[in-house]
């Protein structure tokens, strides 16, 4: 059976969206490939958030529920988070989450990811927590983006033959 990174690996070289988000450091890159192929306009957010609410996907929660991003359920039935059958469909919510509820709006409008950050903290995600978006901020420093650049969003394949520019 092919691996995870084997998945991600064909379905990007094709052009596709990857099927799943890794663990550790490589699931920041997943997150943020899904999330902009699917109208999200900060990825790093995304991918921030990803790996504070999952602890870069090793929480329990994203491995036996596939919930990557700490949804809760209000269901009496379930454990009091959201159970999702992949990853892409967790992806799916958190984007539809972001990009269609009114509270997400500031976070739609900011230019950079700092100000992305703060906003979905004063939208109140991560029950309001003070100090959610300094903590943003902070990983997506220590994944090499610079949180006060726009984020611009590639147009074609990044993938191209060795020694010939993508144009």
């Amino acid at each position: 059976m092919p691996t995870r990174e084997t998945v991600n690996r064909v379905a990007m070289i094709s052009g596709s969206t990857p099927r799943y988000v890794r663990s550790g450091r490589d699931g920041f890159a997943d997150v943020m490939s899904m999330v902009s192929t699917m109208g999200h306009p900060h990825p790093a957010l995304a991918a921030a958030q990803w790996a504070l609410e999952t602890g870069y996907g090793s929480s329990k929660l994203a491995n036996e529920q596939n919930n990557l991003f700490g949804f809760r359920s209000y269901d009496p039935k379930s454990n009091g988070w959201r159970a999702y059958n992949n990853h892409t469909e967790s992806v799916k919510a958190y984007v539809e989450n972001i990009t269609k509820n009114q509270r997400y709006a500031n976070v739609l409008k900011a230019s950079t990811p700092r100000q992305a950050a703060i906003a979905v903290g004063a939208a109140g995600y991560a029950g309001g927590e003070a100090a959610y978006p300094s903590k943003l901020i902070k990983v997506m420093r220590e994944n090499g983006i610079n949180p006060d650049v726009p984020y611009v969003n590639p147009t074609g394949s990044p993938w191209h033959q060795p020694g010939v520019a993508n144009t």
